[in-house]
């Protein structure tokens, strides 16, 4: 199977940052860029005296795949890996010729399927998706992501299944980039976004599998989309692992209220008290939780820890308190937080050691000094559409930014200055799913405490 390659190419999504184990999944991918005119009929010889019967040669792309694919099991059985791996990369020069992306997609699929269809040999396998997928992104030829993404979910499907899932964590940060690239739909944007996540579920890594989640629910803030009763349950899901983690949404300045499925659960008889509480947490305080608590949590929120809730409304709380003051008595923390003065230090050292709020007491004055940084008395998040979206500029307008202006440029300015995070899904101002952002770029909108005290999130409190 003479054929001439050229060095080991890493599965085209990897950073450069790559880790071992990421680079590990493709050390062994070649890109085919001469083939010897006698390598597939001595592939078709090899394939043949593995499975014990003489192969016709086939007529053309179709036939190819289809004998590979017939024979795909046999082949990584009773052959080396290097002759499997170097079949495969014979019939992938020939996919690269293929120009319809239409029958791209469908040999695509037809080969991901056949190597996706047993755990023998699995890191084999996983590596063989791999050159398929370096193949794919390496010519230009085929460059419509459809194709490209069929390939990727194979491999994220397979890999999770057969506990390989650590190799591609490389990648993951990177699929935001890869949508936008690919131009890929909504379908399969949704498509993409929930495998991966119940990928993560499965191995029971429920922070990754939030994030995911509630990337799959974004794709549906779309103007004039309605939000399908079908993935109303998705939606509760995605709104419960907020409940459960507010802090970290908190910190990733997700603007959970401004979604189209949250919204979707507002008035809903079943998940109504989901939104409702998530809302509490997102602009509430400890008071507002426990007047909703009062006589236990319903029945729909029966996953949530009540005594962890409290916990966190009171670091929340401490937040809101820094929308509304710059100096703040021992006395109106403790009232608000509902804990005994001497509890109170321990309190702002905890707001500050979750990186939450920038602080100094003043032991001397019994206050809590904040240090803002971003302006602290827009809520950008709680309502209107993502930050600096025409809806949320208008919204601006309603609640009145600080310096007291109603120019949609300065009100749009304001919110972006809260919310200049690493990009996660936003690029040169648009959003994936075509959500409108401001001229800054890179905005992602945040949890509804639009005052994150600090950028500069220090580990620790000074006190004075």
């Amino acid at each position: 199977l003479a054929a001439s390659t050229r060095s080991p190419l890493p599965l085209q999504a990897a950073p450069a940052t790559a880790t071992m184990s990421a680079m590990a999944l493709s050390e062994a991918s070649t890109t085919v860029v001469n083939m010897n005119p006698d390598a597939v009929e001595k592939l078709i010889g090899l394939v043949g005296s593995t499975v014990g019967k003489e192969l016709p040669k086939p007529a053309d792309l179709t036939a190819f795949v289809a004998l590979m694919t017939e024979h795909t099991d046999a082949l990584i059985a009773g052959s080396s890996d290097s002759d499997a791996e170097g079949c495969f990369q014979i019939l992938f020069f020939d996919l690269q010729e293929e120009r319809d992306p239409a029958v791209a997609r469908k040999l695509v699929s037809e080969i991901s399927s056949a190597l996706n269809g047993s755990e023998e040999k699995s890191a084999l396998r996983l590596r063989i998706l791999a050159n398929l997928y370096n193949a794919l992104v390496a010519d230009e030829g085929v460059a419509e992501g459809q194709v490209r993404v069929v390939v990727l979910l194979s491999i994220i499907q397979y890999a999770s299944r057969t506990g390989q899932l650590e190799m591609l964590h490389g990648y993951f940060d990177l699929l935001d980039s890869l949508v936008l690239k690919w131009q890929l739909g909504l379908a399969d944007q949704r498509t993409l976004f929930q495998e991966v996540a119940g990928c993560f579920e499965s191995q029971g890594m429920e922070e990754k599998a939030q994030e995911f989640l509630l990337k799959f629910l974004s794709t549906f803030d779309v103007a004039g989309e309605s939000f399908p009763a079908s993935e109303m349950a998705t939606a509760a899901k995605g709104a419960i692992g907020a409940i459960k983690a507010p802090i970290v949404g908190f910190l990733d300045r997700h603007n959970l209220l401004g979604m189209n499925a949250i919204v979707a659960l507002k008035d809903d008889k079943k998940y109504g008290p989901i939104y409702e509480l998530l809302r509490i947490l997102t602009v509430g305080k400890l008071a507002d939780y426990q007047t909703f608590a009062k006589g236990g949590l319903p029945k729909v929120l029966a996953d949530v820890d009540a005594d962890k809730c409290v916990h966190n409304m009171r670091l929340l709380s401490m937040c809101s308190l820094a929308t509304e003051h710059d100096e703040i008595p021992y006395q109106t923390v403790a009232e608000t937080l509902d804990v005994p003065v001497e509890e109170v230090e321990m309190w702002v050292v905890n707001t500050i050691t979750s990186k939450l709020i920038d602080a100094k007491m003043d032991q001397l004055q019994k206050v809590v000094l904040y240090q803002p940084v971003h302006p602290p008395d827009v809520r950008q998040g709680a309502v209107g559409g993502p930050v600096g979206s025409p809806q949320h500029v208008e919204d601006q307008r309603e609640v009145n930014p600080r310096d007291g202006s109603t120019d949609p440029d300065r009100a749009a300015e304001l919110g972006s200055a809260c919310y200049v995070t690493q990009s996660t899904g936003w690029k040169e101002g648009t959003h994936a799913s075509g959500t409108h952002l401001t001229k800054h770029g890179g905005l992602q909108p945040g949890l509804a405490r639009a005052a994150a005290m600090s950028d500069l999130l220090r580990a620790s409190a000074t006190v004075m």
